[in-house]
């Protein structure tokens, strides 16, 4: 019985052991066979040289190397170019690569030619990378519990564990009536004034209304639910907070008043979030950690793509700093359907321009099938003819062709 035990384990660790053999071999292979390996040597006096740099939208997964948007590119300018320029567009790609690997390729290439203009496509992956995973997720951990980390993965294992099964079996809120409430009726006039304070937009008015009402019936759901519209119709987001704080203050055992400042919080973090303001989202997202129990997988999940973010953003301001440096043209472009907010951030803090693909695929896909221009309905790697409409919409902007604006910001 021993002995099997012994073999048995063995050959789990033997599986593992060639599994992971395997995995590094298929990344070799992928990055000395199947990766170009340029001659810069060749590049002529009168060649203007473009850098792609990016993840396997620029190398061309779902349409092959040979179809992909830089190949594309570099015919169409050499096709229509002015005062006989010639252009070589070096594809610098590597799928899987995140934002910082991008960078350090580019650092790389430096050291061999220095290009005329870069284009850079990238960010996707930051958020998968096995090694930074884990430091995200203990990140998240920290957040809610002081989770101070272990080298022992089984303590690690053990802690997540509890975790879940605590947020699997968390109580929903429940709203409990503050000391002193008395009957729910002699709330009805002052609840019409604060209505009609409302309705008029004295909404100063209105907000003197509620310690009255609170101290009548502070349980009463129709109460509570005005309150609730009273500061949404206000829109002063960090005002709602306020007024929240003092409300759980004075009823800390409130459980309505103690969610509805967990969400103020999560509001406000929102906003900074989207307002490319990460360490004040962090400050109010672990706000709305300490209160909330009910809301704790929603706000782990948002710090994370804080992390997520601010780690995309380290990689490509390398970049960025790089090309600004070498006085080198930068042009940073979105994804096929969408465009990342850390390319806008960037954007705005180095005085880029960005190629925005998402209004002429979403009026390309209108006017025909998807399938002819993306891999499949879940899979947004492009065919050739999504990636010659991103190769359009760069040749465009090389050209100084303004793009219609089709962001959503």
């Amino acid at each position: 019985m021993k002995n099997k035990i012994l073999l048995i384990a063995a050959g789990i660790f033997l599986a593992f052991l060639f599994l992971e053999i395997s995995l590094r071999a298929a990344g070799y292979i992928g990055r000395n066979v199947f990766l170009p390996h340029y001659d810069y040597s060749s590049v002529q006096k009168n060649e203007k040289v473009i850098f792609c740099l990016g993840d396997s939208f620029t190398y061309g997964i779902g349409a092959g190397f040979e179809n992909s948007y830089p190949v594309i590119l570099e015919k169409m300018l050499n096709a229509q170019s002015e005062n006989n320029d010639r252009y070589r567009v070096f594809n610098l790609g590597v799928p899987g690569y995140d934002s910082g690997q991008t960078a350090e390729m580019f650092r790389r290439t430096l050291k061999k030619i220095s290009p005329d203009m870069v284009i850079l496509l990238s960010g996707m992956n930051d958020g998968w990378k096995f090694a930074e995973q884990e430091r995200i997720d203990e990140a998240c951990w920290q957040a809610e519990a002081g989770y101070s980390g272990s080298v022992l993965r089984i303590k690690k294992l053990a802690f997540i564990l509890l975790w879940n099964l605590k947020a699997k079996f968390n109580q929903s809120a429940v709203q409990r009536k503050p000391a002193g409430a008395s009957s729910d009726q002699a709330a009805g006039p002052v609840l019409a004034q604060l209505r009609a304070a409302k309705l008029a937009g004295d909404f100063k008015k209105a907000e003197a209304l509620i310690p009255d009402l609170l101290r009548l019936s502070g349980r009463d759901k129709e109460i509570l639910a005005e309150i609730d519209d009273l500061l949404i119709r206000e829109g002063r987001p960090e005002h709602a907070a306020g007024i929240y704080r003092e409300l759980y203050d004075g009823y800390p055992q409130n459980e309505y008043f103690r969610e509805k400042l967990a969400q103020a919080y999560e509001n406000l973090a929102g906003e900074a979030y989207l307002d490319h303001q990460p360490e004040k989202a962090k400050k109010f997202y672990l706000a709305a950690l300490a209160l909330s129990e009910s809301r704790k997988k929603s706000n782990l999940r948002m710090l994370k793509n804080i992390f997520i973010y601010e780690k995309r953003m380290k990689g490509l301001r390398e970049i960025a700093q790089i090309c600004r440096k070498r006085k080198i043209p930068l042009l940073l472009s979105g994804y096929p359907e969408f465009t990342q907010l850390c390319m806008f951030r960037l954007s705005r803090e180095y005085g880029l321009p960005l190629v925005e693909h998402s209004g002429n695929f979403s009026k390309a896909v209108a006017a025909g099938a998807r399938e002819k221009y993306f891999v499949s309905d879940t899979d947004m790697h492009c065919r050739r003819a999504g990636y010659e409409l991103m190769a359009r919409d760069f040749f465009d902007a090389i050209r100084g062709h303004p793009q219609p604006d089709t962001s959503v910001r």
